[in-house]
């Protein structure tokens, strides 16, 4: 009978102890994120104060799209392990950690339209100067703002060029979700 419960307890350790590793490797992964983003922040403020004309702060997210936000823009990312909020000149943009995958620092080109090379069409989506720009996104394409309560705001079809600009002045301040195709981003207007 000694031997039963000494296997049964030891069983119980096994598991437990299984689990407690598994948690640490989820809390070690996260705080890895954390620090490369930490990093990765430090480095763009080094950039910014080395002269930050043309340079592209670009979030990339588990779904593929692209956001681009300009350093003239002054975007101040906060961020937890959970959230990842992009506070710029026009409003806040709001991330879940898992959704991303990756940001980095970029060059804008000189004609400020950003090339995909080899004719790749990603359907990205950027803010600048109060407008948001969608690029690469199929004609006809639908694309729209919802405010909170799910009403829809502004609705827009994307132009045959495959590009759409929707100036932020014709959009009252509040908080809003811009969808196009399986892309959505939360925003909030000032």
């Amino acid at each position: 009978m000694n031997n039963d419960n000494s296997f049964h307890v030891s069983s119980i350790l096994n598991l437990s102890t299984a689990y407690l590793r598994e948690i640490i490797s989820k809390k070690i992964y996260m705080m890895r994120k954390v620090l490369r983003f930490t990093f990765f922040l430090l480095f763009t403020l080094g950039i910014t104060n080395a002269g930050a004309q043309g340079k592209l702060v670009n979030i990339e997210l588990t779904n593929g799209s692209i956001i681009h936000f300009t350093l003239d823009q002054n975007p101040v990312i906060k961020y937890s392990t959970i959230d990842v909020t992009v506070i710029y000149s026009a409003g806040n943009m709001e991330y879940k950690m898992s959704e991303i995958k990756r940001i980095t620092l970029g060059d804008q080109s000189s004609t400020g339209i950003k090339t995909d090379g080899m004719g790749k069409v990603t359907g990205n989506m950027h803010y600048s100067n109060g407008t948001f720009i969608f690029e690469g996104f199929k004609k006809g394409c639908k694309i729209v703002i919802y405010d909170m309560s799910g009403r829809q705001v502004k609705s827009y079809r994307v132009k045959t060029s495959g590009d759409l600009i929707i100036p932020t002045i014709e959009i009252p301040s509040g908080i809003y979700i811009i969808k196009a195709n399986n892309i959505t981003y939360k925003f909030i207007k000032k």
